[in-house]
């Protein structure tokens, strides 16, 4: 039987994961190639291919475990807090990165509906939660973010033309959302800095 990361990982996994991608965007790549004027048809396939994306990166989608943020943060005396630290910090950087980027392939090309992101980020949250029974803080953090980000992609101007203000104000305001909820949950231990 094949569980674990390391099966995730495996050649074959790969390349089937790899195919999905590229099976799943051919219609955003399509609609593209066509100078098609609405994004109807990009948002079901950035939906899969997020939903896949955080699928694959199950075992580091931190956001939905708020036990990681009441780990102290000790240098000095627990070398194994300092990897939990370094670890969330490392997923947080792919997470925002597998949230981010379907729905940046599909913005620098059209003007998306108020809404597209929230539905794309919590369908993916959502999915994992449900395929891992994990905590519900991915669930909330990703309509937070997605509201935070549609709000912003459709209000804030662009810089220059590839790359909107909402892919700062998102992904803040889904951690953000994150830490108010380990707070509540469990606390977070980091010190303050002297």
């Amino acid at each position: 039987m094949e569980v674990g990361i390391d099966a995730l990982l495996s050649p074959t996994h790969l390349i089937l994961f790899s195919g999905a991608l590229i099976l799943t965007w051919n219609p955003v790549r399509a609609a593209a190639a066509r100078q098609d004027q609405t994004p109807t048809l990009a948002l079901g396939p950035a939906a899969v291919a997020t939903s896949l994306m955080v699928f694959f990166i199950e075992h580091i989608f931190s956001l939905s475990e708020t036990w990681i943020a009441s780990v102290p943060f000790e240098p000095k005396n627990d070398n194994q807090n300092w990897e939990y630290v370094s670890v969330f910090l490392a997923s947080a950087a792919v997470q925002i990165t597998v949230l981010l980027g379907p729905l940046l392939l599909v913005v620098r090309r059209w003007q998306l509906p108020i809404g597209s992101a929230t539905v794309i980020w919590d369908l993916a949250a959502l999915g994992e939660r449900t395929a891992f029974s994990h905590g519900w803080s991915g669930v909330q953090a990703a309509v937070v973010g997605g509201l935070v980000f549609d709000l912003t992609n459709w209000f804030a101007p662009f810089i220059g033309r590839e790359l909107s203000v909402a892919t700062f104000f998102g992904p803040a305001a889904a951690f953000a959302t994150y830490f108010l909820i380990a707070s509540g949950d469990q606390g977070i231990a980091r010190p303050t800095e002297a």
